[in-house]
């Protein structure tokens, strides 16, 4: 876990996260799919306010500044 999602007010905690996927497989066991209660806005978003949600996710992340360094180029002859 990084910086950001321990400060995201929207990330589960992975103790949440496996607390209720492990209820959902003892209460429903022959499910095909997991998705606990905070994921299914977006995954059915499709049939129900996609719009809505695209632009409300657009707008918290644009708050972040994500970036990605690349590796330190190693000198020749040197093993990674």
């Amino acid at each position: 876990m990084g910086p950001e999602q321990a400060s995201d007010p929207n990330a589960m905690p992975l103790k949440d996260f496996i607390d209720e996927v492990m209820q959902i497989l003892k209460t429903s066991p022959a499910t095909t799919e997991i998705c606990v209660e905070r994921v299914k806005r977006l995954r059915f978003a499709e049939a129900n306010d996609y719009d809505a949600l695209f632009r409300q996710r657009k707008d918290s992340q644009s708050r972040y500044q994500f970036r990605v360094e690349p590796p330190p180029a190693a000198k020749l002859g040197e093993r990674a």
